[in-house]
């Protein structure tokens, strides 16, 4: 059993934007939360003389969204690459999630999610004492999580 020293914390995640395999997107680096969701589809189904249902399950992609603060205008450049892909303005842009999990006992996860299309983008302002917030809603077909240790 792990001792609590050992659970990891979202200090110890990084999640970088990507945009063409190659380009990260400093300008949306103070990230704030991160959440992706392997979604999966139980599937039942009766049969005449059977007493249950048999079961099956199929993968749907994953799905999550994360938060960010802005702190340069750039940030507004990424949302318009967005844009212009979904506008089929620059149709074989590829946006791709990095998430690196590097845990207390040394060793690294990366969970790679390519080719992410993404949802409605709300631009938040609070109010007066608060901080400009973009989140981002995505959804992708596959993902991988590699050990990097």
């Amino acid at each position: 059993m792990a001792t609590p020293g050992q659970r990891i914390k979202g200090q110890e995640v990084t999640l970088q934007l990507v945009t063409d395999g190659s380009t990260i997107e400093d300008e949306i680096n103070e990230i704030m939360d991160f959440e992706a969701t392997y979604e999966m589809e139980i599937l039942s189904q009766g049969y005449l003389g059977e007493k249950t249902e048999r079961k099956d399950a199929i993968f749907k992609g994953i799905a999550g969204k994360f938060s960010a603060h802005i702190h340069t205008s750039k940030a507004f450049d990424y949302i318009e690459k967005i844009r212009a892909k979904v506008e089929r303005k620059t149709p074989d842009t590829a946006f791709n999630l990095l998430g690196v999990y590097a845990f207390p006992n040394g060793e690294v996860r990366a969970l790679t999610i390519p080719d992410v299309s993404f949802g409605a983008i709300p631009v938040a302002t609070g109010s007066r004492n608060d901080y400009v917030k973009i989140d981002f809603s995505f959804a992708a077909s596959e993902a991988q999580s590699v050990d990097e240790s």
